[in-house]
């Protein structure tokens, strides 16, 4: 070949390759009409390549055009592979198109994630991946190297990247083309330390700070975070907990409801509503691979249903204030208890239906925390 570059449009932008960093070219059969770059770091690019010719070197040393469409593969071994320059990023991320392609690239300083708990900005050394298309997720996750993982929105609808295979270049890559971003492993690894589990699925890997008051039989009593072994919500109490304390002493009773500052092990602080967790304990294994994929973190189903269930027989009762405070708390609990909700509000009394059609109104119109 003796064109110096080809320029390929992919769902993760256009692309100026130089020929010394290719490692061979795949032309598909129309229908799909588009190609594919292989790149000699394990780079792959689909898309469409500008220009519907490529120049090759015939028998006798002139240049010859060949279509794309005439093409099946090429690989361009005559050209001598050449490290392109030096970068030196402080480190690297592997961002996957939605068609398959994935392209290293220098990560940015830091990353702005909004989550339901706050906007989280991030930097990339904290971050092992963030997967914003997966069938099984109505949103983005934000996976920590601290073994948190968070649900929300990437702040930015597009990211300026330049791309290792050619430092020259920056891409601008549009956040809604890409299946996941993951971090170069950065050698951290979860360890054990506090978890606090969230309804709807988040875990947050670290601590509550100041203080907790708690609504007991004796009073209003504050309760300094640090000394909280375990929180368990009572599923049937609607809205009441149970702490263990170091020292071993068990309290119950209905929490405040301001939300309580988690400081994460990776730094970063969020605010979460008492309603919302579902779980916590000081000391709790390393999150797994299934913990932080999201897949693995979310309540039983049961558990959450009985919850709801419970809620609802308060907003049934005659407490004004039980009644409200319910409310409210389905309203914290978001997006995992709408198709819940709709299952079971033909079956309510006319008054919790018309309840459950204002819980429902102010989720859908509230998203990710700005």
């Amino acid at each position: 070949m003796t064109d110096a570059s080809l320029t390929i449009t992919s769902g993760l932008g256009t692309l100026e390759v130089p020929l010394n960093q290719i490692s061979s070219l795949v032309c598909e059969a129309p229908p799909r009409v588009e190609q594919s770059l292989a790149l000699r770091d394990g780079d792959v690019l689909i898309g469409r390549l500008q220009g519907n010719t490529i120049h090759l070197n015939g028998d006798d040393g002139k240049s010859m055009g060949i279509a794309l469409s005439s093409i099946s593969r090429v690989s361009p071994a005559a050209v001598m592979a050449t490290s392109p320059p030096a970068t030196n990023p402080s480190a690297i991320a592997t961002i996957y198109g939605l068609q398959g392609d994935h392209l290293q690239v220098a990560a940015p300083d830091t990353l702005r994630f909004r989550s339901r708990w706050g906007v989280l900005n991030v930097g990339t050394a904290d971050i092992r991946q963030i997967v914003l298309a997966d069938g099984s997720q109505v949103a983005h996750r934000l996976v920590l190297t601290d073994g948190s993982s968070l649900s929300g929105i990437l702040s930015d609808e597009s990211l300026s990247l330049v791309p290792l295979a050619a430092p020259q270049a920056t891409l601008t890559v549009q956040a809604g083309e890409l299946a996941k971003i993951v971090m170069t492993e950065s050698g951290r690894t979860p360890r054990p330390g506090p978890k606090l589990e969230m309804l709807g699925g988040d875990v947050l890997r670290g601590s509550p700070q100041g203080t907790v008051s708690l609504q007991t039989q004796y009073g209003q009593t504050p309760v300094a975070a640090s000394d909280i072994d375990k929180l368990t919500p009572q599923a049937e109490s609607g809205g009441d907990i149970t702490m263990t304390m170091r020292d071993g002493r068990v309290l119950n009773g209905a929490p405040q409801e301001e939300p309580i500052t988690c400081k994460l092990e990776c730094g970063e602080t969020v605010d979460v509503p008492m309603a919302m967790i579902a779980a916590y304990a000081r000391s709790a294994a390393a999150s797994t691979d299934d913990d932080q994929s999201g897949g693995g973190s979310a309540p039983p189903a049961n558990a959450l249903s009985d919850q709801v269930q419970s809620l609802l027989h308060q907003m049934a009762g005659n407490n004004v204030q039980l009644r409200q405070r319910a409310q409210a708390q389905l309203v914290q609990m978001g997006q995992p208890v709408v198709a819940m909700l709709n299952q079971l509000q033909p079956s309510q009394p006319a008054r919790v239906q018309r309840q459950i059609d204002a819980v429902l109104e102010r989720i859908q119109s509230s998203g990710p925390a700005q």
